[in-house]
């Protein structure tokens, strides 16, 4: 089916693929392995975590402008608005790239409607906000009602997650080395949101797994008390699957939820989170904190 306006975003979104429609598509995105770059979307993911375990350090490239032009003219050219969900202007230069690419597509086409949202997330909580923004278009919302509801909606998507190995935090300038070796040795997790600026903030630790899942699933009771979340509660997971089933179950027993999606957690956000990693998403309130 085809809209009047198409919705767009990033590779790191990760949205699961039972979600795509028509007139949905991302950007693509490379991950860099020894100096060499592969799509994202279709390495295997088990296979670049255990190269991260063997100590591959793998790195990201955003988003260009010209990229970004490239790929909205088509879709300009048939008539189309576009509307594109970007990852978080705070933890990325793409967003930067793409507003450029706006600008110069807007005097290409100055009879179109060109937005970039700056979803203020990352991974999962953009795929939220698309899933979401797929949804209201589907009922029928305007484009210009569409922007006023992604702006509302993402100050009440959470995001809360939990690594394994901090030394991953430490190469994206998230603690000091020492910080990061010394809490590794003691089996620290820390718990880290993505706050309504769209920083990645850490707001506690637990020591061990256990009770660094255990911790994500009492965040969620405090955060979502009183909201219904029984549409779409969504966790990542950087290869260790029975982990996310482990927080599924206590999400279910407790809330009575039966969409909780699991997915694979993009290797653009593994690079920078680890193997391991866990991350879970909902509507909820005081997302500052």
């Amino acid at each position: 089916m085809s809209h009047e306006y198409v919705i767009l975003s990033d590779a790191t979104c990760n949205l699961p693929k039972e979600f795509y429609e028509d007139d949905f598509a991302i950007i693509p995105m490379d991950v860099i392995i020894d100096g060499k770059a592969y799509d994202s979307d279709k390495i295997n993911r088990k296979e670049f975590y255990d190269k991260m375990r063997d100590g591959a350090m793998p790195t990201t490239s955003l988003i260009n402008e010209m990229t970004a032009e490239e790929f909205f003219t088509p879709y300009l050219e048939k008539g189309q608005d576009v509307f594109f969900v970007c990852f978080s202007s705070k933890l990325s230069g793409s967003y930067k790239e793409i507003c450029e690419a706006r600008d110069n597509l807007s005097a290409r086409f100055p009879d179109r409607k060109i937005c970039v949202i700056d979803s203020k997330a990352a991974s999962g909580g953009e795929g939220m906000l698309v899933y979401y923004c797929l949804k209201k278009r589907a009922e029928g919302l305007s484009f210009d009602e569409l922007v006023k509801f992604a702006e509302e909606f993402r100050d009440v998507c959470h995001h809360d997650f939990t690594v394994n190995d901090l030394m991953h935090l430490y190469r994206g300038g998230r603690l000091t080395k020492t910080a990061a070796i010394v809490g590794t040795a003691i089996q620290v997790k820390p718990m880290l949101i993505v706050d309504q600026e769209g920083y990645l903030v850490p707001i506690s630790k637990v020591m061990g797994r256990k009770m660094a899942i255990k911790a994500l699933f009492d965040k969620m009771c405090e955060k979502s008390e009183g909201i219904d979340n029984s549409e779409f509660v969504y966790i990542e997971h950087a290869d260790c699957e029975a982990d996310a089933v482990t927080l599924k179950h206590r999400i279910e027993e407790k809330f009575g939820y039966k969409n909780i999606y699991i997915n694979e957690l993009s290797p653009i956000i593994g690079t920078h989170l680890g193997p391991d990693s866990i991350t879970l998403f909902y509507i909820g309130k005081d997302k500052a904190k």
